[in-house]
């Protein structure tokens, strides 16, 4: 069961203390939410049994498909995350043998990652 309070519920909240707002974006907001909450939880159930977690995934199918090593930045934008939450993803798979970082040449501040042997095969 997903614990959240109600997106009806908070614009009514503030339907009731500033009559003047539109709140009708809350709602729709709301549902998104809520909706991306199921699929979450959906592709959690999926990937019951496989090694990697979903953010995992989605990193590793970047760099399975990617025609180059990238840096953490461009997976980030790929994700529609933050290169902090990338970074916390990818400080795990290197942990785990599955990708590599080096240098890069161009910008010593950034790393190349690239998935090892191993990380594409189960990735494949």
């Amino acid at each position: 069961m997903i614990h959240n309070t109600s997106s009806g519920m908070v614009a009514d909240w503030w339907r009731r203390a500033r009559p003047d707002l539109d709140t009708s974006p809350m709602d729709l907001f709301g549902r998104l939410r809520r909706l991306q909450i199921i699929a979450d939880l959906e592709a959690d159930s999926i990937l019951v049994g496989v090694p990697f977690s979903s953010a995992e995934l989605d990193v590793l199918v970047i760099l399975r498909h990617a025609d180059r090593p990238m840096i953490a930045r461009g997976i980030a934008e790929l994700r529609g995350c933050s290169r902090a939450a990338v970074t916390n993803v990818l400080n795990k798979l290197e942990g785990r043998g599955i990708i590599s970082r080096e240098i890069s040449p161009a910008d010593r501040r950034a790393s190349l990652i690239h998935l090892s042997e191993e990380g594409t095969r189960l990735v494949d």
